[in-house]
């Protein structure tokens, strides 16, 4: 039987965002000051968060003037980014995509791509790896 990453984060994105929101989170402690600090000044970059999941990275970027759109396969992931966006006062343009396949862009849309522990669900790293090339300025 093979692993349906779709299906799995459909019935889990809940517990996972409630593990990965807590006040001692890893993302809040140590990934995203890391980011931070490599990223700069996002203000107004056009900027893609492909496996977004419940959004907190793509939250987290449109509150420092980014102009994210996030990407999932998981409609459930999606809900919970939408509520979170909200809660934070913030815009994202959310749309259900898988990242493994051709993405849903024009090519040289986006200033910055971001991925955040989605990369090990893709079977073919080079396709998805050409997109990303391919839908960045």
């Amino acid at each position: 039987m093979s692993f349906d990453t779709k299906k799995s984060w459909d019935a889990c994105g809940a517990a996972f965002d409630r593990y990965t929101t807590t006040d001692d989170s890893f993302s809040d402690n140590i990934e995203r000051p890391a980011l931070a600090t490599l990223l700069g000044d996002i203000a107004g970059a056009r900027t893609l968060d492909l496996g977004c999941g419940s959004g907190t990275h793509s939250t987290w970027m449109a509150e420092r003037g980014a102009q994210v759109v996030g990407c999932d396969l998981s409609s459930t992931m999606l809900a919970l980014a939408r509520q979170r966006a909200r809660q934070h006062g913030v815009a994202l343009e959310l749309c259900l995509a898988d990242i493994s396949t051709a993405l849903p862009f024009a090519d040289q849309t986006f200033d910055l791509a971001l991925t955040a522990t989605a990369l090990h669900y893709v079977a073919d790293l080079a396709t998805t790896m050409r997109e990303i090339a391919r839908v960045l300025q």
